[in-house]
C-alpha cells in the first residue's frame, strides 16, 4: 500500500516550464518544506499542528484581507474568523498541489464524515469540492490504524481481542443462607480498587464434537398458553392508559419521554442491589467451544451455591450459536441450562421485522426521508434494523407520531369529557 504523508510527500514536485505566480510558488515551497507526520496519523498529532507555522504566511495575509479587510495578522480576530481563514487556506493549498498535500482539515473531516454517516457518496462529494480527503483514503487510514492497534504490545489489546470472561449477576433473597463453599475462580474486590486484579489467565483444552440438534419430547406442545395473551392484553392496557395520561398532563408539549418514561413510571425498584461477580478471564477467544462449555459449567456452579435449580445464561448471538449445540450435545449434563440471546440482537431483529417487513410499502420509508430523519444512503440499514441506533431513534419518532394521531381519533370518536 502506498504510504501517505500528512504534511508532505516523498515525491518532489517537478518544476513546470510555465511561469507561476509568487503565491503559487510559496505554496509549493511550503509543501516541500513541511514536516512529515507518522503513518497513520493520530488526532493528537493533527490537533497539535500550528497553522501559522504550516501554511504560507502571504496566503494567510491575503485571505485575512479578503475576510476582515486588513492584512494584519497580529490584530484581534474571533475564533470563528480565524477558523474560517485557516479552512480556506488549507483548501487552496490542497488544490494548488493537486491534492498531494495532506492537511489536518481534510483528514479529520474525512474521518468524521466516514464514522458519522458511513456514506461513500457524501464523502466523495466533499472530496470533489475540495473539503476533505477521498473515501478510499479514509479506508486506507482505518486499515493502517487497525494494523497499528493490532501490533501494539500492550496488555489491553489481547484482553479485548483474545480473552473471554463472564459477569455473574445473582438475585439472592434476604432470608437465604447458602451452606455451600465457594469454589469458583472469582476475583476478590476491595473498596479501594476500581478495577480487577488481573492474574495469569488459564487456558482450556480443545473441545471438538459433532453438532447435534435439539430433541423435543413426544408430547411437547409449541402452542403458547392462554396466560400469555392475558398478560399481553394487560400490559397493552397499562401502556395505553399511561399514554393517555401523559398526553393529558403534557398540554400539547412532550415533557416525558415515550419509551423511557413509561418504564420509569411503571417499573418497580428492586428492594436490594444485585450481587455481581467477575469470572477469571480465559486466554482464548469466546468463539471456542471449550470456552463456552467452561462458562456454562461455571454458571452452573454459581447457581448451585445459592440453591438455584436452573442456570440462566445470556450471551451474544454469536455465542448463543455456540452454546445451544453444546447443550443439545450433552442434554443430560446440561439439562438445567437456559440459553437466552442478548437484548441487542433481539431488539434489532424485532425492529427489522417491523420496519423492514410489516411496514414495507406502507410509506414508512417516505415519511422518514421527507421528515429529514434519514437519507437514502442509510435507509436500507435503518429499515432492516442493522443500523441499530438510527433505527431505534426513527422508531421512537414514528411511534410518537402515530400514538398522537391515535389519541386524536379517540377524542373525535368518543368525545370524552376532559376536565380543564
Amino acid at each position: 500500500m502506498k504510504q501517505f504523508h500528512v504534511l508532505t510527500s516523498s515525491e518532489k514536485l517537478t518544476n513546470s516550464k510555465k511561469q507561476h505566480s509568487p503565491l503559487h510558488y510559496l505554496i509549493r515551497k511550503a509543501f516541500k518544506e513541511s514536516k512529515e507526520l507518522s503513518w497513520p496519523p493520530t488526532a493528537q498529532e493533527l490537533d497539535a499542528v500550528k497553522m501559522e507555522e504550516l501554511l504560507p504566511e502571504d496566503l494567510v495575509k491575503f485571505l485575512n484581507l479578503v475576510v476582515t479587510g486588513t492584512p494584519n495578522l497580529d490584530g484581534e480576530r474571533c475564533e470563528k474568523t480565524q477558523r474560517l481563514i485557516y479552512s480556506i487556506t488549507q483548501d487552496v493549498c490542497r488544490a494548488a498541489t493537486n491534492s498531494k498535500w495532506k492537511l489536518p482539515k481534510h483528514i479529520l473531516l474525512c474521518a468524521t464524515v466516514r464514522h458519522l454517516y458511513r456514506s461513500k457518496q457524501l464523502t466523495t462529494i466533499l472530496a470533489r469540492l475540495g473539503h476533505s480527503e477521498t473515501y478510499d483514503f479514509s479506508m486506507e487510514l482505518e486499515t493502517a490504524m487497525a494494523k497499528a492497534f493490532d501490533e501494539m504490545s500492550t496488555y489491553l489489546t489481547p484482553q479485548i481481542n483474545h480473552r473471554a470472561g463472564g459477569i455473574m449477576i445473582q438475585e439472592v433473597k434476604e432470608s437465604h443462607a447458602s451452606t455451600n463453599e465457594r469454589t469458583l475462580p472469582l476475583y476478590e474486590r476491595s473498596s479501594k480498587m476500581r478495577s480487577l486484579k488481573i492474574t495469569t489467565p488459564e487456558t482450556l483444552p480443545e473441545l471438538a464434537f459433532k453438532r447435534a440438534g435439539p430433541k423435543f419430547p413426544k408430547d411437547a406442545s409449541f402452542t403458547p398458553p392462554a396466560e400469555n395473551q392475558r398478560s399481553y392484553d394487560a400490559s397493552m392496557l397499562e401502556y395505553n392508559i399511561h399514554l393517555f395520561c401523559r398526553w393529558l398532563s403534557s398540554k400539547g408539549k412532550q415533557q416525558v419521554p415515550g419509551f423511557g418514561g413509561f418504564i420509569s413510571s411503571t417499573g418497580k425498584v428492586p428492594p436490594r442491589k444485585s450481587t455481581i461477580d467477575f469470572y477469571t478471564p480465559i486466554n482464548q477467544p469466546i468463539t471456542d467451544n471449550a470456552v463456552v462449555y467452561e462458562l456454562l459449567k461455571r454458571s452452573e456452579a454459581a447457581t448451585e451455591e445459592v440453591g438455584q435449580p436452573y442456570t440462566i445464561n445470556t450471551f451474544d448471538l454469536g455465542v448463543v450459536m455456540k452454546a445451544c449445540p453444546i447443550v443439545w450435545k450433552y442434554p443430560e449434563e446440561l439439562k438445567m441450562h437456559i440459553i437466552i440471546p442478548g437484548k441487542f440482537h433481539t431488539a434489532m431483529n424485532y425492529i427489522g421485522r417491523l420496519t423492514g417487513h410489516k411496514c414495507l410499502g406502507a410509506g414508512c420509508a417516505e415519511i422518514l426521508i421527507e421528515a429529514g430523519l434519514t437519507t437514502s444512503g442509510c435507509l436500507k440499514h435503518i429499515l432492516s434494523g442493522k443500523s441499530y441506533a438510527k433505527a431505534l431513534f426513527n422508531l421512537k419518532v414514528v411511534t410518537e407520531a402515530l400514538e398522537r394521531l391515535l389519541i386524536n381519533v379517540f377524542l373525535d370518536e368518543e368525545n370524552p369529557e376532559i376536565p380543564p
